[in-house]
């Protein structure tokens, strides 16, 4: 009755009526409007199994979709959805960009796991960077889902603080960061929410999500066709370019040391791993998000791209690393010359299995790192490592 509901602050509904309600606080919860208003379900009651009443049954999946859809949760001056179900469409949508490359340049996003490389990510550009490459780097935050501290375990299964102070003082850690980076507009352009252990696994793509304390959706930077980026970037000395690397650990270490010794942009070639892979990013502390990048298909571009836009010459400062060539240190103390007007230098790495494509190590500069050991090969990214080191420290 209406003095029954005034008297217990209740109120009885439907289930369609209940998941209108569920999914207008999920995904309009950035309305003004909508943070004012909060509710707790107190009792729910399910229609048995019958097979006169089979339309108004609420099914085991139903009952799952109603409900995993999010509750919400106050702190402050702000609603936030949590995430209880790995079944949520968020969560998938979230664990697919992980996992596919195809999903992920549609919707132009990559996933990020954990703070600190977020952080990483976040700062203004790698150490030394130029005022202009650091406003070209600048990456939108899309969407954080910040994990839920566990508190207690009950009968019924996990049970969590949703005020945690870990997780308060994580989120709003992070939110100045996006602040003092991206500016106030960020945050309205930003989801964000909480999500239990299960649904972190989930998006994390791990075991065990006790040392996770976030998930963040982030912009995919631009990666440009070899000769459109030699034309626009005029300023590109040292480049490092990875023909058919498809190590994620490897690849993401060679993104990293590239960073390290000064190289001013990597070229992706055909059946290179994705430098946005999950393991990548993880492996590179988030230098795929800082390097300038470019990518070709054909050996016919690479090479139109290299000396029409780049001003390479292929025999002289264009270098793959193969087992028979030139020693590295000489061709290194050639290349710095001080008559030398062209300082610019391009080193080719290939796969530890097929090495660099035949056409292009037969149309550039050999050259080999010396060892007097019995080892045959050296790890890509361990000869990427010393190359760089060589060309560098001339």
């Amino acid at each position: 009755t209406h003095t029954h509901k005034k008297n217990t602050k209740r109120a009885r509904m439907t289930t369609n009526t209940l998941r209108s309600l569920l999914f207008f606080c999920a995904y309009r919860g950035q309305n003004r409007r909508a943070r004012r208003r909060n509710f707790a379900i107190t009792t729910c009651f399910f229609c048995p199994p019958s097979s006169s009443s089979s339309s108004s049954f609420v099914s085991n999946s139903r009952r799952r979709r109603c409900f995993s859809t999010a509750t919400t949760t106050t702190n402050d001056d702000d609603t936030i959805a949590i995430l209880s179900s790995a079944e949520n469409a968020t969560a998938k949508r979230i664990a697919k960009l992980r996992t596919s490359k195809t999903f992920r340049e549609k919707e132009k996003s990559v996933v990020i796991v954990g703070s600190t490389v977020l952080r990483e990510i976040l700062q203004a550009g790698a150490l030394g960077a130029s005022e202009e490459k650091k406003k070209k780097k600048t990456i939108r935050v899309k969407s954080l889902l910040f994990a839920m501290e566990k508190k207690k375990t009950s009968r019924d299964g996990e049970s969590y603080d949703d005020d945690s102070q870990t997780t308060t003082t994580t989120r709003d850690a992070l939110r100045r960061d996006i602040a003092d980076i991206a500016g106030g507009e960020e945050a309205k352009k930003r989801t964000e929410y909480y999500a239990t252990a299960k649904v972190m696994k989930k998006l994390a793509g791990v075991e065990n999500a006790d040392g996770i304390d976030l998930v963040a959706e982030l912009e995919m930077p631009e990666i440009r066709e070899v000769t459109e980026f030699m034309m626009q970037e005029k300023r590109i000395e040292k480049v490092l370019c990875l023909d058919g690397v498809q190590d994620p650990g490897n690849v993401g270490t060679l993104l990293r040391t590239a960073e390290a010794f000064g190289f001013d942009a990597v070229g992706l070639g055909p059946k290179t791993c994705d430098p946005f892979n999950d393991k990548c990013v993880r492996s590179s502390k988030g230098t795929a998000f800082r390097m300038q990048m470019f990518t070709w298909k054909t050996n016919e571009e690479f090479f139109e791209g290299l000396v029409n836009g780049g001003t390479f010459e292929l025999k002289r400062n264009v270098l793959a690393a193969m087992l028979a060539g030139e020693n590295c240190a000489e061709v290194a103390r050639e290349l710095d010359d001080g008559n030398n007007s062209n300082n610019k230098v391009c080193l080719v790495l290939g796969s530890e299995g097929q090495g660099v494509s035949e056409e292009i190590a037969s149309s550039i500069r050999a050259i080999t790192i010396p060892t007097p050991g019995v080892t045959e090969s050296l790890n890509v990214a361990v000869a990427g490592g010393i190359l760089m080191s060589s060309l560098t420290v001339r």
